[in-house]
């Protein structure tokens, strides 16, 4: 019985993501596959994963925000409070770029909203999939995702131009949301439950922000990502960028 309920438990925090910019070497890693028993050596304490999300136009950074990720297991999602930051962007019609960098110690996945909508594929970010990050490693979102090989290029627009109000979804326009959850260790955890299965929007909140801009989809770009198996664990945290237009051509 005891392990029929652990087979059922690994099923169930089984998820499917998406691994960004994987190499040779990571290809080869039998820790992103499901073919290779996780080892089971190695020391249960681990130092607090964090993260860096940096806002980009170009190669320059308008924005950053870093936090360390923390266990949530007592807190419902809609109490755990998002670091929130505002920025501005100088103009209408650019694009942006969202560059997120793991700086823990173990893989971690980054679910990222706009506007209310996932990056992943354009629709309302309700637990869907995001993009699986080594330790140390960075990757550059630029666009929300068609399909393994394609993205729609993030476009500063005004908020009933863009893509959420065109899906009739407004009240979020105007923000970028960022939550990073830390993969769930190898070894078994034998000091509490594991995480259960919920559903909710990352960084949500009720009603409009009154926003002056939003993100539209702009041109089509390559970006190949390949999926992957990933355990989510207890511990995320959530950046939120809340953005405008300013200068002569807002």
């Amino acid at each position: 019985m005891t392990s029929l309920l652990s087979t059922r438990l690994l099923a169930a925090l089984l998820a499917t993501s998406l691994i960004a910019g994987a190499s040779l070497a990571q290809a080869q890693n039998p820790w992103q596959t499901n073919k290779t028993p996780w080892p089971r050596t190695g020391p249960i304490w681990q130092p607090a994963p964090s993260v860096d999300v940096e806002i980009l136009s170009g190669d320059r950074v308008l924005a950053r925000q870093t936090s360390q990720l923390r266990n949530d297991r007592y807190s419902l999602p809609s109490h755990v409070p998002a670091l929130t930051k505002e920025m501005t962007f100088p103009r209408f019609g650019i694009e942006y770029s969202i560059r997120v960098t793991n700086r823990g110690t173990s893989r971690i996945v980054a679910r990222v909203a706009v506007d209310g909508l996932s990056v992943m594929d354009g629709k309302p970010a309700r637990d869907s999939g995001g993009y699986v990050l080594a330790a140390g490693q960075s990757y550059t979102i630029t666009g929300w995702r068609i399909n393994n090989d394609r993205v729609k290029a993030f476009l500063v627009s005004k908020p009933a131009e863009s893509e959420a109000a065109k899906q009739g979804l407004s009240s979020q326009v105007g923000r970028i949301s960022v939550t990073a959850i830390a993969e769930l260790p190898p070894l078994p955890q034998t000091w509490g439950a594991a995480p259960s299965a919920r559903s909710h929007t990352y960084g949500a909140a009720g009603g409009s922000f009154g926003a002056s801009a939003g993100t539209a989809s702009g041109r089509e770009m390559s970006s190949q990502v390949r999926s992957v198996a990933f355990k989510y664990s207890n511990q995320r945290t959530t950046l939120d960028f809340h953005y405008t237009v300013g200068g002569s051509d807002r």
